[in-house]
């Protein structure tokens, strides 16, 4: 028996998959109730808007997510975002000593697209709209720190490309 969440997965799965358009299904989470952006979302398309889901996201399930290729749009703060595969690491050890300190950085949100993971290195692979022409990397630890912290709502926006 598959939960409601479950449920609508993969409902939404499935519509990406009938969809007769190249445009694909997207599909919102986020923790708190926000009508404003499903609004905003479904006044792009009503027919790309497969569903809003006011709950929590596991990285499991968005890990599970990529792995069938399929892109994820993710709120983040953006002083807590950093890349691996960059040369230049100052923003990292900045984070780093701050933290020992207790200091916090104020919340700056940002969108960034998911499109893929390293499951050996326990890496996520995004791409920064910040950053020109450049796949960045994150380990899961420091992402998850970045998606739920104070201000995200922990918005994910699920994209189903059509096959």
């Amino acid at each position: 028996m598959f939960s409601s969440n479950e449920n609508n997965k993969r409902n939404a799965q499935h519509r990406a998959n009938q969809s007769t358009n190249d445009e694909g299904v997207i599909v919102v989470y986020t923790s708190v109730k926000r009508e404003s952006l499903s609004d905003k979302i479904g006044s792009l398309n009503s027919g790309l808007l497969s569903f809003f889901q006011r709950q929590s996201v596991k990285i499991d399930e968005i890990l599970d997510h990529l792995s069938c290729n399929n892109p994820a749009i993710v709120l983040v703060n953006a002083n807590l975002l950093f890349c691996d595969t960059c040369t230049c690491h100052t923003k990292k050890c900045l984070m780093q000593v701050l933290g020992c300190c207790n200091s916090s950085f104020a919340y700056q949100g940002h969108y960034i697209v998911l499109c893929g993971f390293n499951k050996t290195e326990r890496k996520i692979l995004y791409r920064n709209p910040s950053v020109f022409n450049k796949v960045c990397t994150i380990p899961y630890d420091s992402f998850e720190v970045a998606r739920k912290s104070f201000g995200t709502d922990e918005d994910v926006l699920f994209v189903f490309c059509n096959s």
